[in-house]
């Protein structure tokens, strides 16, 4: 009489592979997606700031870059016709902003929350993986960061 099929102990061997392999992998995965959600977080921000440089240059007039809440808001003037980008939750611990709020002036020269010409070189937005430096000029750079 010929017996089909696995033991026991063929089983619990093949559910022990399965799991170390599991072990071994997921870590990897996760990290990637959160790479990549960085990556286009921060590539969202620089198109949104050039954007806004455009805007600047073209309409003749001042844009205005906030940090409020988790949130980026990208506004054409003062605090209306607003882009909202929310900071993804995977990234809300990494994120770090300085000074709550910029201007483009219509040159796309960088602006300090008064509308004054701005007292430091550079503004910078902070992952953890990238640096965005924004410079009075309106040069807009991304930096990457060794961890």
């Amino acid at each position: 009489m010929l017996n089909k099929g696995f033991t026991l102990v063929e089983l619990v061997i093949s559910i022990m592979i399965i799991a170390i392999i599991t072990t071994i992998a997921v870590p990897g995965v996760i990290s990637y997606q959160n790479k990549q959600l960085e990556d286009q977080f921060v590539n969202q921000i620089i198109n949104q700031l050039r954007s806004l440089e455009n805007i600047s240059l073209t309409k003749d007039i001042s844009t205005k870059i906030s940090f409020a809440s988790g949130a980026i808001n990208f506004c054409e003037v003062e605090s209306t016709n607003c882009k909202v980008l929310a900071v993804p939750s995977s990234l809300t611990d990494t994120v770090s902003l300085t000074n709550g709020s910029f201007y483009f002036d219509r040159y796309a020269n960088l602006l300090d929350s008064g509308k004054s010409a701005v007292t430091v070189d550079t503004y910078s937005i902070t992952t953890k993986s990238y640096k965005i430096i924004i410079n009075k000029y309106g040069d807009i750079s991304k930096e990457f960061i060794q961890n």
